[in-house]
Formats: structure tokens, C-alpha cells, sequence
């Protein structure tokens, strides 16, 4: 596995790790735990449980064509996962090994459609492959297609999983600029980025060779946030992957369980700890 699929992998377990991933509230109401406001979430049972997961992702490799990695899936449990994406996101970091056994998991909820502004895509049940596929010639498997605050729309058809809809707001996909070769361990690192937005988060992914990541939230309009040198010392010296992005997410209720529903805006990268 290189580092970007390393990256990749660490992405997505940050955002199934118990506790870690949720976006804080932004002050709009809430309706059936979806949100309101700019992207940001409101869940009105933040103790509830998660049947399932669907997400959008727009990445950019840093030196290389953007949009290489966009797409988008659906993930759907086959009992409810308690502690999935709970409560407002804590900014810092935390280090943890991908040890976690992934629930078992069920065919779906029929077809999905997306929509994000003008762009649209659809994601369609392979029960030979037994996973959702997504249509690559859709609207949202173009470059750079996520300019920030769209209206993300979430439709499913229903089957196993009953049919469920939900609106929330795009991220702004943020620019890295600090020097991701210049880390060192021990040492705090300041991470730097252009293009943060108020009410969102930022979380940055780093993963080894040897499946330990380290997870860490800022506030994406603070422009900057600092990985403890402690934190790269775990890491350990070489090159580890990494993937920056900015998340939006929203939550709907499908009868007593909820379905999480989400947004990425990503950066991977290679980088290295001295």
C-alpha cells in the first residue's frame, strides 16, 4: 500500500473512529437531527445510534491533477453502531492502531442520488461485488467539483435500510502551504492552511507503514493548528501519509437509528518525520 492509499485508509478511519468525527454546531435548529446553518451539524440525539454511512469526496493529490481520488460511497451496518460519529468534534490530536473489526455489513438502501449545487451523481447496489457503485461518468466524479457552501442533497430509494433524505452545506475545501517534508519528531509542528471557513472543521490524518494514526481536528478558520512533537515521535521517523481535509456532515433519522451523511473536501500527500 503506497502512502496516498495509506492516506486514504487513515482518512476513512478517522472519520469511523468512536468519538472522533461529528462537526460542531453552528447555532441553526435542528429537524430529525439534520442541520442548518453553514455546513455545520445539529443532532438533537447525539447519543443515538448509526445504521449507516453515505459520503462525497472531492480530493487532490498535492502535485498532481486535481480530482484524481474524487467519488463518492455507502456503507451500511447490519445492527446499530453506537458511538459512530457522536457529539461535537474536540479540537487536538490523538493517536490510536487501526485495530477496530468493522461491524458486518448489509446490502443497502436501494439507489442513491447526490446532488452538490449543480453537480449530480448516482450510486447503485453490485450485489455480486456486494458494495455500492459509483457512476464514474457523473457530474461529481469531475475535477475540483467543490467550491464550498453548495447544497448537498442525499436521497435513497430504500430497501434493506429504509428510504431516507438529507440537505447540509458543502465544505471549503482548504490549501495546505506549510512544508510537510520539514517535520520532526519531538518537535511541534505548524500546520498552515488558505481558505478556512467559519463553523467548520479541519482534520488532518497522518498513518505509518505499521497501521498507527494519528487524528487531529482544528478549527478550520483559525488558518493553523499544531501537531504535538509527541504525536510524531509515535509516528516514528520516515515518510507516513497524509490527508487534510474539510468535513461537512448531517444526520437523519431513520426510525429509531440515524444514518450519518457526509462531505470531504481532501488533501493527500506524502510526509516526512526526521
Amino acid at each position: 500500500m503506497n502512502a496516498r492509499h495509506t492516506a486514504l485508509a487513515s482518512f476513512a478511519a478517522a472519520l469511523l473512529s468512536v468519538g472522533t468525527i461529528a462537526t460542531e454546531g453552528c447555532g441553526g435548529g435542528s429537524n430529525n437531527g439534520n442541520a442548518s446553518g453553514n455546513g455545520g451539524v445539529g443532532w438533537d440525539t447525539p447519543d443515538a445510534s448509526s445504521i449507516g454511512v453515505v459520503e462525497v469526496i472531492a480530493a487532490r493529490v498535492r502535485g498532481e491533477t486535481p480530482g484524481e481520488a474524487t467519488g463518492a460511497g455507502a456503507i451500511f451496518f447490519s445492527t446499530p453502531q453506537v458511538g459512530y460519529f457522536l457529539g461535537s468534534m474536540p479540537v487536538g490530536c490523538t493517536v490510536k492502531e487501526e485495530t477496530t473489526t468493522p461491524p458486518e455489513l448489509i446490502d443497502g438502501a436501494g439507489i442513491i442520488s447526490i446532488q452538490v449545487g449543480d453537480k449530480a451523481g448516482t450510486l447503485t447496489w453490485d450485489a455480486t461485488a456486494k458494495e455500492y457503485a459509483f457512476t464514474s461518468n457523473d457530474d461529481i466524479n469531475s475535477s475540483s467539483w467543490i467550491a464550498g457552501g453548495e447544497d448537498v442533497v442525499m436521497q435513497a430509494t430504500g430497501d434493506t435500510v429504509p428510504a431516507f433524505s438529507g440537505e447540509f452545506k458543502a465544505p471549503h475545501p482548504i490549501n495546505v502551504t506549510s512544508d510537510l517534508t520539514t517535520m520532526k519528531a519531538g518537535v511541534d509542528f505548524e500546520l498552515k492552511w488558505t481558505n478556512g471557513a467559519a463553523s467548520e472543521r479541519v482534520i488532518v490524518a497522518l498513518g505509518n507503514a505499521a497501521m498507527m494514526g494519528a487524528t487531529c481536528v482544528f478549527d478550520s478558520s483559525a488558518g493553523t493548528g499544531t501537531i504535538p512533537g509527541n504525536v510524531l515521535t509515535t509516528l516514528g521517523v520516515g515518510e507516513v501519509s497524509f490527508a487534510a481535509g474539510s468535513v461537512t456532515t448531517t444526520r437523519v433519522a431513520v426510525g429509531a437509528n440515524h444514518i450519518d451523511l457526509f462531505a470531504e473536501a481532501i488533501e493527500y500527500a506524502y510526509a516526512t518525520i526526521e
